[in-house]
């Protein structure tokens, strides 16, 4: 209905002499009017485009991590278009989205709580091999203290970080403590 009006009045317009457009006091809301449905035109495609891969994604409450990639590309999509292309993309359509966005967000801090966590269990699970070493190593322990090694070593560099620095030094007095006493049998630094 707009457009037909904007039409007409665009038809009349063009229909008048030069001196007749001259008078035309209000002709720049005509031509900003004839802008504004043609930028709404060219991007009808591109907003008929996000609410297809809004209306695509699983229900919010559906998604997970595999779906991230699919909720960025759709909020990729919607910040591309103009605030008023924008307009052509219905409150529903842009809800979903939203709260997609949201969502994904709450689950990327969820796996990071949980792998804080892990992280956190894995460190303090090597602390307590190594709290389990007797003040007083023999030979008898040189399985303990190779199995406790073994399980620092086997932790990654954030894990580590996590152990504290007296629980390594107490590993690395035992290792030191069974080289001493029984030697590097094979000459690697090892016992």
């Amino acid at each position: 209905a707009d457009q037909d009006a904007v039409d007409a009045a665009a038809t009349a317009f063009n229909s008048l002499t030069d001196a007749q457009k001259a008078l035309v006091a209000n002709a720049g809301v005509l031509e900003a009017a004839i802008d504004t449905i043609e930028e709404l035109e060219a991007g009808k495609e591109a907003a008929d485009a996000v609410i297809a891969k809004v209306a695509a994604l699983p229900q919010v409450e559906a998604l997970t991590l595999d779906d991230e990639a699919a909720v960025n590309e759709a909020k990729a999509a919607y910040d591309e278009l103009s605030d008023l292309v924008k307009t052509l993309v219905d409150e529903a359509t842009v809800t979903k989205l939203d709260a997609a966005v949201t969502r994904i967000a709450e689950l990327k801090a969820d796996q990071e709580a949980v792998g804080a966590k892990i992280d956190t269990l894995k460190a303090q699970a090597v602390e307590d091999l190594i709290n389990a070493l007797p003040e007083t190593i023999t030979q008898e322990h040189k399985t303990d203290v190779e199995e406790a090694r073994s399980a620092y070593d086997a932790l990654t560099d954030a894990q580590k970080a996590l152990v504290s620095e007296d629980i390594v030094a107490k590993l690395e007095a035992a290792e030191k403590a069974l080289a001493i006493t029984y030697g590097d049998v094979n000459g690697d630094g090892k016992i």
